[in-house]
């Protein structure tokens, strides 16, 4: 009898030990989730969800806050949303994640995301980033670098590197990340690296505007977005692996449908 009870006994401390290390893992991972979470936030110099109407500081043009989602009429150039003031050094490591679901089935027009942007900006000379999609891929332009030419440069043809990557389908929705680690820059597609560009040299441009949707060639809009885009964050450093899936995880929810 006294064998059964010592049994019990070291049983039961057994037992106690293993629910109070498990309490201890569970509190820990979720302090580690906090703490990961407010690294993030403090990072973070821009966040638009895009579920309705931005501020009045922000200037808008033939957008539709109706389906959920900001969506953009690319039959009319001057569907776009301008926001001045983002306090971000593109010389050094960042981030730009969004989602996106275009309804144009016409890869041969390249279409805006975003555009970091002065009054001389242009992909024909400098530009200080430009994310777009063309040929249904993803793509873009940091100062004089084109990411879909041969060794960056638009002088010697197109690259292989983008040509490689694969398409995107229109209707669909995807969550796009483009990482700057100081000297490469990266595309991932749904929290996946899709492509990434090696010996980026980062450049001192400085930006007036941030325009979603749209390009400025002067005082012309080019290039724009048809569909909808919304989950727009902006970080001032470059974000690891499990970053980007944490920003993708915590995306709004939009349903297909609208």
């Amino acid at each position: 009898m006294k064998v059964i009870a010592y049994s019990f006994i070291l049983l039961f401390v057994l037992l106690s030990c293993k629910n109070e290390n498990a309490a201890k893992t569970i509190k820990e991972s979720a302090q580690n989730a906090e703490t990961k979470q407010a690294s993030l936030n403090e990072s973070m110099v821009l966040e638009m969800k895009l579920l309705s109407r931005p501020s009045e500081n922000i200037e808008l043009k033939n957008l539709d806050f109706n389906n959920d989602v900001a969506t953009f009429f690319g039959n009319q150039e001057d569907s776009y949303i301008k926001i001045p003031e983002v306090n971000l050094d593109l010389s050094n490591p960042f981030n730009v994640s969004f989602s996106y679901n275009t309804n144009s089935e016409d890869g041969s027009k390249p279409q805006t995301f975003i555009a970091f942007v002065d009054k001389y900006s242009s992909p024909a000379r400098t530009i200080p980033l430009y994310i777009y999609t063309a040929g249904k891929r993803i793509t873009g332009v940091y100062g004089d670098q084109t990411l879909w030419a041969n060794n960056y440069d638009r002088t010697q043809g197109e690259s292989k590197t983008y040509f490689d990557s694969y398409q995107l389908s229109a209707n669909e929705f995807y969550f796009i990340s483009i990482n700057f680690t100081g000297n490469t820059l990266e595309v991932y597609v749904n929290s996946e690296l899709y492509t990434s560009f090696k010996n980026i040299n980062p450049h001192g441009l400085k930006f007036e505007n941030v325009i979603i949707g749209s390009l400025t060639q002067g005082s012309d809009y080019v290039s724009p977005f048809k569909g909808m885009l919304y989950g727009l964050k902006i970080f001032n450093k470059s974000l690891s692996m499990a970053e980007i899936v944490e920003v993708y995880n915590a995306q709004p929810y939009v349903d297909a449908v609208n």
